[in-house]
């Protein structure tokens, strides 16, 4: 055999520039990766240490009004679970979950409860020294106590409740939200194993009804119509509503009757610590019918967090508060307090008219220990179907909160008794 040491030269210098080609795009793709690209690896959501980190994180704890724990952590070091302990807080708390995200307060307050550090120096020392994450504190204005009594005030009824307590912010109205209740709810703790049917459940139960849901508000609507009306206000009795809704009818253009609904705020979403309905402003076309409009049973609707407000007017000087729901965060064993900067406002009425529509309009009644003023009303939901609203201030001389209830469905009676021991809860703090 002959052997060409000019053939196996060619072999060899074709071999090597084929290994010098691949060690050459081997290296371009590892500065492509983890030069250009690095930052894109690091964030998928399949990354191992993004998901081992996350585990480690140790969120703040969510609090009520009185320290009670709503939500804490627990598990190990380096596997963080998140416990709830009591299921009438929901849809308010939310959840978290390393599966599905977040919702309620632990989305809104999601970077403050894992303790994301802005201060890139901060963040350097953090990695540095290993140290765990650690988030703070949220304190909110619920009250668990209340909140749980609302809930049996409710039955096994599907709506929605809110409770407020009128407050002040230097001139500024505000509405401490003391009770958010939105039923059938869910438990957070098996939120991971349920996950795919509460999505699909018709009832709903991911959906926070009293800030997300709208309905029809019937005759509920009414005084908030006739405030803008003093001199039809006057002759104006709970028994003759309905003829002073066809003598507004005769007065108002759909115009009047949508400026209306812009004065009272329920042509927007308010601003607040949860999710709100998605509201879109409606038009003179949306209203077929000028009579049926007044009446509240209409294309017009409302939201019980936008009842709830507008209701807050009329219970003291005619303003429309704003909502609060997160009072205070936890920095350094300190609680510091929290919330946005207060838009001023002016008043939607005087003071002297919203004081007569308490006297006129809502119905004078007593648990047999606490006085308040209450307003209902029913309206048709479909066929053979009924909502049913109802609105207190308590107690019934200067009201100090609002209560609204939504009832959705036609067999729902009010829980009068289990109502009226709210209501006494209520004078009593």
């Amino acid at each position: 055999m002959n052997f060409d040491p000019n053939q196996t030269r060619r072999r060899i210098q074709n071999l090597f520039f084929v290994l010098t080609c691949s060690y050459g795009v081997m290296t371009l793709g590892l500065l492509w990766w983890g030069a250009w690209q690095g930052d894109t690896l690091l964030a998928r959501e399949d990354n191992p240490r993004l998901v081992e980190a996350e585990l480690r994180i140790q969120r703040g704890r969510i609090v009520d009004t009185n320290n009670i724990v709503l939500a804490e952590n627990g598990g190990t070091v380096a596997r963080q679970t998140r416990l709830y302990l009591n299921t009438d807080i929901e849809p308010v708390v939310g959840y978290y979950s390393l599966r599905y995200g977040t919702a309620g307060v632990e989305e809104s307050l999601d970077t403050i409860l894992r303790g994301d550090i802005t201060d890139e120096q901060q963040e350097v020392r953090r990695s540095l020294l290993h140290e765990p994450q650690v988030g703070q504190d949220v304190r909110l204005s619920l009250d668990l106590e209340l909140q749980a009594a609302v809930v049996d005030s409710m039955g096994d009824e599907t709506g929605a409740a809110i409770v407020l307590l009128l407050s002040r912010g230097g001139n500024e109205q505000i509405a401490l939200v003391r009770a958010m209740v939105s039923l059938p709810t869910y438990d957070p703790n098996q939120l991971n194993s349920n996950f795919e049917q509460l999505v699909v459940d018709e009832s709903a139960p991911l959906l926070n009804r009293a800030t997300q849901a709208q309905y029809q508000p019937g005759e509920i609507i009414s005084p908030f119509l006739f405030a803008l009306e003093p001199e039809l206000l006057n002759r104006l009795s709970h028994e003759n509503i309905d003829l002073t809704n066809t003598e507004l009818a005769t007065r108002w253009t759909r115009e009047d009757l949508l400026a209306a609904w812009e004065i009272w705020g329920f042509n927007e979403s308010p601003a607040f610590s949860l999710p709100v309905a998605d509201i879109t402003p409606p038009s003179a076309a949306d209203i077929s019918s000028i009579e049926r409009a007044i009446s509240g049973e209409s294309t017009l609707l409302m939201t019980p967090l936008q009842l709830a407000l507008a209701t807050s007017a009329l219970a003291r000087d005619g303003t429309l508060p704003q909502p609060r729901l997160v009072t205070a965060v936890q920095d350094e064993g300190e609680w510091v307090n929290y919330g946005v900067a207060l838009t001023p406002t002016a008043p939607i009425i005087d003071s002297a008219v919203a004081e007569a529509v308490q006297q006129t309009m809502w119905q004078a009644t007593s648990t047999g220990e606490t006085e308040y003023l209450v307003y209902t009303a029913s309206v048709q939901a479909g066929t053979n179907q009924f909502n049913h609203w109802l609105i207190g201030l308590v107690p019934a001389q200067a009201p100090r909160y609002v209560v609204i209830f939504i009832y959705e469905n036609n067999s729902a009676t009010v829980q009068w008794d289990t109502i009226n021991q709210t209501i006494d809860r209520l004078a009593d703090s």
